[in-house]
């Protein structure tokens, strides 16, 4: 039985390896999906079309977005989508040195919360904002808003790799991470309170 076991080793060794290498290979050829593209690092934090928010002006944010397939204008500060991806709004400066001093992302279109945890991996925290929503957090400068609230009284709102995201903003300075909880996974927002009671920062969901 071992000499069996042992002469097995090896062709299934192979196969594994075989099997693997075409897993990898097959996963570099398949098209990145269209929500995602765009999503990147900008001196080390999370960021959107290389849009750093420590150094891009406004006409510079504007001629990025303008020549990645958006329309809009500075007048405004939104810019729709032409394709799939989610739509922009440019926050103005506040510290008096030109530079925007946030962008939001809004009205995203087939973009859910496992696609973004493969990109940036999962959130340094995580907790649920006055309006009993689910928020994610990375860096203390992107914040993923998740589709569905957390109803007071009734139920939780799954945190699950296909929920829809519905907004991400990315702010320039460190945002304030009070009552934040730390990551556990996908869990529902009762047994996530159990596990971090401060998680949902004192917002009436429960």
């Amino acid at each position: 039985m071992i000499r069996f076991a042992l002469k097995l080793t090896l062709p299934l060794s192979i196969l594994l390896i075989i099997f693997t290498a075409l897993s990898v290979t097959f996963g570099r050829m398949k098209p990145q999906k269209s929500a995602l593209v765009g999503f990147g690092y900008c001196s080390g934090v999370p960021c959107w079309m290389d849009i750093d928010l420590n150094t891009n002006d406004m006409l510079t944010a504007d001629r990025i977005l303008t020549l990645g397939g958006y329309q809009g204008n500075l007048g405004s500060r939104f810019y729709r989508s032409l394709d799939n991806r989610c739509d922009v709004v440019l926050m103005v400066d506040v510290y008096g040195d030109e530079v925007i001093s946030g962008l939001q992302l809004v009205n995203c279109r087939g973009l859910f919360i496992g696609d973004l945890i493969g990109v940036f991996g999962v959130p340094n925290r995580t907790w649920v904002n006055g309006f009993c929503d689910w928020v994610l957090e990375y860096s203390r400068q992107m914040y993923i808003y998740v589709d569905g609230q957390i109803t007071p009284g009734v139920g939780a709102v799954q945190l699950l790799p296909g929920r829809s995201v519905v907004q991400i903003d990315f702010t320039r300075q460190p945002g304030n991470t009070t009552g934040s909880g730390r990551w556990h996974g996908f869990t529902s927002f009762w047994r996530y309170a159990q596990l971090e009671p401060d998680a949902y920062s004192g917002a009436n969901c429960g």
